[in-house]
């Protein structure tokens, strides 16, 4: 077998997509272009010779510091010859970044080193929080839903659907053909044709139980499709309609049983991000309360005032992408540690952006932290360009924010907070959102304890 020489495997790591590093027990000795180009950094001179705790926040999320978390890290590798973890590492921008680290093992001439490679996943970790988002969602609804493969065998089931179609359990309803639940083959195969010609079928149909009784489902049901636009899986929304009378009154209240339920998800999904962080807790149902009577002052329709109630309830849900010990932290956070903290906003709309809501929540989770005079994140959005729910949500925030204790600070009170957004009015915050939310204190509408204007 001919060998490699020495300049060839050096060409390739050259070349590699892949972040490619040695290191000693000391720091860098050598990367790779990709390394460079991951950590913002112009040269290798820059790189090299650095401690990896250097291109790390000051602690890790296990509150381990990155130094000695790193030494461990390092230390382990050395004695076990690999070792695969995760780790937040920093860009000599500042912007963090989770990441998967692989270290191994070389044993050289010169000495052992150990190589490592990094892996951003940043996207593996949001996706993994949207896909838990969007599955709450899924499974509280109270339509049968279901998803199949590309074969027609369903794969998942809520449990409205085991118990539409009468079944024990879900282990029951897995593997089995969408014919199964549908009185004849022929009404299977016109929903599959019509689902591989346009994409959608919706309509009304025979469902088969497993007692082999009847019902009348009305159904909605959509292709899945990969990123090339290959038909993967088909899934649908059922719900029972066989008293014909009642049907249209039977519609109406699925509506609006179908938004307690997206209610009571964004209440639950609100509730697990403020678990996080118990010095803050009940801050957006808070927030929510004064937003909303905010929007009742200012004579908006009823639904926009519940869908500025709802996205006050979730506006921060991007901070479960934070460490717990950032949310906790007893003191004020130093500059990069703050630019972490402000990624929830991107973070939180990344989740949202693809659930079907009836409000713009995604909106106000990424705009809620947009100032009137552009000086905001993350988008530097001036006045108008920032939605309204976004801005009525910003100033109670605000207000709430000011009024309340913090792990940091005690509270700074009410008073403290109306100044702050009467001196800012115009400025950073909506005039006319700050006019509402002062006359509600000085009327004695609102304070964080009572309101007197009707609940909605």
């Amino acid at each position: 077998m001919k060998k490699v020489d020495e300049e060839t495997i050096r060409a390739i790591v050259e070349a590699s997509p892949d972040t490619i590093m040695l290191l000693d027990k000391h720091g860098f000795v050598d990367c790779n272009p990709a390394t460079l180009n991951m950590f913002a950094c112009s040269t290798v001179d820059e790189f090299i010779g650095r401690h990896p705790s250097e291109y790390s926040p000051p602690t890790q999320p296990d509150g381990w510091s990155s130094l000695d978390a790193a030494n461990e890290k390092i230390s382990t590798a050395y004695r076990t010859g690999a070792h695969l973890f995760e780790w937040m590492h920093m860009r000599s921008n500042g912007e963090v970044f989770p990441a998967e680290v692989q270290l191994t093992l070389l044993t050289l001439k010169e000495g052992d080193l150990l190589q490592a490679t990094v892996r951003d996943i940043t996207e593996r970790r949001q996706a993994e929080a949207e896909l838990q988002l969007k599955k709450l969602v899924f499974e509280r609804s109270i339509t049968a839903n279901s998803i199949a493969d590309s074969t027609g065998l369903i794969r998942y089931a809520n449990e409205a659907f085991v118990t539409m179609w009468g079944y024990r359990n879900r282990d029951d309803v897995i593997g089995k053909p969408i014919s199964a639940f549908l009185n004849s083959d022929d009404e299977a195969q016109k929903v599959i044709h019509a689902l591989n010609e346009t994409g959608e079928w919706k309509g009304e149909y025979t469902a088969l139980r497993q007692d082999e009784s009847t019902f009348m489902a009305l159904g909605l049901a959509t292709t899945i499709k990969d990123t090339s636009g290959e038909v993967i899986g088909y899934q649908s929304s059922v719900l029972d309609v066989t008293e014909r009378t009642q049907f249209q009154d039977s519609l109406l209240k699925s509506q609006e049983s179908i938004k307690n339920s997206l209610i009571g998800t964004i209440t639950a999904i609100g509730k697990v991000v403020e678990a996080r962080d118990p010095y803050t807790a009940g801050h957006q149902q808070r927030v929510s309360r004064l937003s909303r009577t905010i929007a009742q002052k200012m004579g908006l329709d009823s639904h926009c005032i519940e869908g500025i109630r709802m996205g006050a309830t979730i506006h921060d849900i991007g901070k479960i992408n934070l460490p717990s010990e950032l949310l906790t932290r007893p003191a004020q956070l130093n500059a990069l540690e703050f630019e972490l903290m402000k990624s929830h906003a991107e973070v939180g709309f990344d989740i949202l952006k693809d659930i079907e809501l009836p409000w713009p929540v995604a909106d106000i989770a990424h705009q809620h932290h947009e100032r009137m005079d552009g000086s905001g994140y993350p988008q530097g959005l001036k006045g108008d360009e920032i939605c309204l729910e976004a801005r009525i949500i910003a100033v109670a925030d605000v207000v709430e924010a000011i009024a309340s204790h913090r792990p940091y600070r005690p509270s700074l009170g009410v008073e403290a907070a109306l100044n702050e957004i009467s001196i800012n009015r115009g400025v950073l915050y909506d005039s006319d959102v700050v006019e509402a939310c002062l006359e509600l204190f000085e009327e004695k509408i609102f304070d964080f304890d009572n309101v007197r204007i009707n609940n909605m």
